[in-house]
């Protein structure tokens, strides 16, 4: 029972967390939003990961989220493949993205990729691929609030060695982030003034 009580008492901390980090979030002006996200994603595009990766598992920004569409077209530069999430249910797969024409509103409006090209990662050597992880809150421990979903959480448990990299404004930083043993971590965490390797 006390167990129980305190990872009530965790979650709700948590919950907390993410509601105070998106509320800063929110107060970031459209002009705000537009250089720091050119800034993080600067620093993404230079990073060695990047460079190596040949595959890019990539959110599909909205709102006033990190943009990562110059990061996708960074990529489509240099050749690599991309793929963009989808919802089914409480799950998620990625599916290839090889233009924004195509992409349709799908769960909560987010954009999607059509799903012709699902992703495997069976076969791929870790290294060879990076992910780009959303996020409500981070601190600098790799502890990580999401959106309350678990998507990312579930996906990631069955691929816990490819290279993850969370994209945060500043602002979302924290001093602690409640960690449940489901929750999967960032290695890096990028914001708009620095890189942490975790």
């Amino acid at each position: 029972m006390e167990a129980l009580r305190i990872w009530v008492r965790s979650m709700e901390t948590k919950k907390d967390i993410r509601k105070q980090a998106l509320a800063r979030r929110s107060r970031l002006t459209p002009r705000e939003v537009e250089e720091k996200s050119r800034m993080a994603g600067e620093r993404v595009c230079g990073h060695p990961w990047f460079q190596k990766a040949s595959v890019l598992l990539v959110y599909l920004s909205i709102r006033q989220e990190v943009r990562t569409r110059e990061i996708i077209e960074a990529a489509w530069t240099a050749g690599k493949q991309v793929f963009a999430p989808a919802v089914e249910g409480r799950e998620m797969e990625f599916w290839r993205m090889d233009s924004f024409d195509a992409l349709k509103k799908g769960t909560w409006d987010i954009p999607e990729p059509p799903r012709n090209e699902k992703l495997s990662l069976a076969d791929m050597a870790p290294e060879d691929v990076l992910v780009l992880m959303p996020g409500a809150a981070f601190d600098r421990h790799g502890g990580r609030a999401g959106y309350g979903g678990g998507y990312y959480d579930r996906y990631f448990s069955r691929w816990p060695k490819v290279h993850k990299m969370a994209l945060a404004y500043d602002c979302q930083l924290t001093e602690r982030v409640p960690v449940e043993e489901f929750d999967i971590s960032p290695d890096v965490i990028v914001t708009e003034w620095e890189i942490m390797e975790l």
